[in-house]
């Protein structure tokens, strides 16, 4: 899974290989803490987060105002805002400037973590027994428990079964997306503007829905997504849905999109990433 680089609503973390070892270092809003380096003073170039040397950081997510990463040891540390328990240290309301260990769910005392997502307000992360937890705020339903009124301090995991485990999960706003070995891609979360692409205006989806298959890539915003699919007609492309005031679903027009729509490659090109900002996308063909 990706997680070399991570940006979030006004900052980026990044990791840093050295001398046998991987730091991070964050940079550019820090008003909750979220740069990890003991200090609420934003920052115009990269700060070390404190003690990210004792427990090697591998991959790292930027939230909204919360940071999290992977360590060598399979933990996961997050830091920043906790209003809504997005840290997932079992309390909420407070902030970190430094890393706190996230808990053990319940049901993996011994818990390793392979990969994660962080959100505006909740995070997820999938374990390496292959199961998908999310905590924080609940009226977001990104925590995929078909709740929407307790928010979520701990990890727990999503509802649903799967026929395949996670290798993916994209939630950079208040939905998430997971991709299955299977290339099965679910969607949960918020979909007031239709990111979802469910063709559906719920307010909320509750609990992981399928929404694609042979999807090789997902990225989301808060308001829109984008995957890289060879479902719709056996050759890989590139569809978005949602949001689309600023033309950013690239379909030729701003009319927003409640299901995927495709984006024409250039000819003889087909599309190999894609990657969102908050209302432009990137891609790479």
């Amino acid at each position: 899974p990706r997680g070399g680089l991570a940006t979030g609503t006004a900052h980026v973390c990044a990791t840093v290989a050295g001398s046998g070892a991987t730091s991070a270092y964050c940079w550019g809003s820090n008003s909750k803490g979220q740069l990890g380096n003991g200090t609420a003073a934003d920052s115009n170039e990269p700060v070390a987060v404190t003690n990210s040397l004792a427990d090697p950081m591998t991959l790292v997510y930027a939230g909204d105002a919360h940071s999290c990463a992977v360590s060598s040891a399979k933990a996961l540390l997050c830091w920043g805002s906790n209003e809504y328990g997005q840290l997932g240290i079992g309390s909420e309301g407070d902030q970190r400037e430094t890393f706190s260990p996230v808990d053990a769910p319940e049901e993996e005392p011994d818990v390793e973590w392979s990969f994660a997502t962080a959100g505006y307000y909740n995070t997820c992360a999938v374990s390496g027994a292959g199961t998908c937890y999310c905590w924080g705020r609940a009226s977001t339903s990104m925590n995929g428990n078909d709740r929407i009124v307790v928010d979520v301090l701990v990890p727990q995991p999503v509802t649903g079964t799967f026929d395949s485990p996670p290798k993916f999960l994209s939630g950079h706003g208040r939905t998430a997306f997971m991709i299955l070995e299977s290339g099965e891609l679910y969607v949960w979360g918020y979909n007031t503007q239709g990111q979802s692409g469910l063709d559906t205006i719920a307010f909320t989806i509750g609990a992981p829905y399928p929404l694609a298959t042979q999807v090789s890539a997902v990225a989301s915003a808060d308001s829109f997504a984008c995957m890289i699919s060879s479902a719709w007609d056996d050759r890989s492309q590139l569809l978005c849905w949602g949001a689309n005031e600023s033309g950013q679903l690239g379909i030729g027009s701003t009319a927003s999109a409640l299901s995927p729509r495709v984006v024409e490659a250039s000819q003889g090109c087909r599309w190999d990433t894609v990657a969102l900002g908050a209302n432009a996308a990137y891609g790479t063909q």
